[in-house]
């Protein structure tokens, strides 16, 4: 078995099958965040389940870590 670790999104390979995982860059985020005094981290599946949160709760920022940021992101 051979295993390629892609540590950006520029690293992709073309093969059959990929496994995506995305705790690293995310822990890190939200451990920043953490430190940088927010009291809480809400984490989304989707730019869509966010607005939606954004809207229902006291939430005052909304930033994407995806390959690009949403457009009315506060931070991406």
């Amino acid at each position: 078995m051979r295993v390629h670790v892609a540590f950006t999104p520029a690293e992709t390979l073309s093969a059959p099958v990929a496994v995506v995982v995305d705790v690293l860059r995310a822990t890190s985020t939200i451990a920043q965040a953490l430190d940088g005094g927010y009291r809480r981290v809400l984490c989304c599946a989707g730019i869509e389940e966010a607005r939606e949160l954004r809207t229902r709760t006291d939430a005052a920022v909304a930033a994407g870590i995806l390959a690009r940021a949403f457009p009315d992101a506060h931070a991406g």
